[in-house]
Formats: C-alpha cells, sequence, structure tokens
C-alpha cells in the first residue's frame, strides 16, 4: 500500500519551532526561582508562613485568583502561570498555579 506524504512548507515548520520554544517551562530547582524572581520582582512581601504552606495543601482547587490573593497577599514574583512566595525561614518556595483566573494547584521547591 503506497502512503503519500503531506507537503509541509518551510515557513509552517518555523512557526512550529516558534511556538514550541514559547512554552511555559516552571523552573526546576530553587536556585533558579530565587533568580528569577530576583530579577523580576513584584510584591514588597511574597513570603508565605509553614501554616500558610499547610492551610494551602488542604485548599480544594480550582480557587479564584481574588480568594488565593486575598488569603495569602501579593506573591514576590509572577510569570503567566505561577505566582511565587518564598517560604518564610527556609531556601523554599511555592507557586500557586493558574490557568485564566482559576488557581489549579501548586508546585514547591525545596531550597538547597
Amino acid at each position: 500500500m503506497r502512503r503519500s506524504m503531506i507537503p509541509v512548507s518551510l515557513p509552517l515548520v518555523g512557526s512550529l519551532l516558534m511556538i514550541a520554544s514559547s512554552v511555559h517551562l516552571p523552573p526546576s530547582n530553587a536556585s533558579i526561582v530565587d533568580d528569577y524572581c530576583a530579577a523580576n520582582p513584584y510584591g514588597l512581601d511574597g513570603e508565605l508562613s509553614q501554616g500558610d504552606v499547610e492551610d494551602l495543601s488542604y485548599l480544594a482547587f480550582p480557587q479564584t485568583s481574588a480568594d488565593m490573593r486575598n488569603r495569602f497577599g501579593s506573591p514576590k514574583c509572577m510569570d503567566a502561570r505561577l505566582d511565587y512566595y518564598k517560604v518564610a525561614g527556609t531556601l523554599g518556595w511555592v507557586a500557586i498555579e493558574f490557568a485564566g483566573s482559576e488557581a489549579i494547584g501548586y508546585r514547591t521547591w525545596a531550597g538547597e
């Protein structure tokens, strides 16, 4: 059986490469978050206590962004999908993940 090939123009391939390079990839460790937030500060505080982190672990998601900001305050820094908070007294970070205006979960990075 003969298979036909679909021609792909080079501009399309270039567009796909550009899209792939703009995909959001979260930081892989706490020191990268440190560097990112130092270069892109947002909030003056942006720190969570150990109790705040525990409270976050009990939340049912999704939550509204307004509810999250009212409860945890402004983040230390943010990007298109994550609000980053320093964990007080540690080298660790917590990031609340958003899809549009809804918080859909969180991630943590332990300090080294």
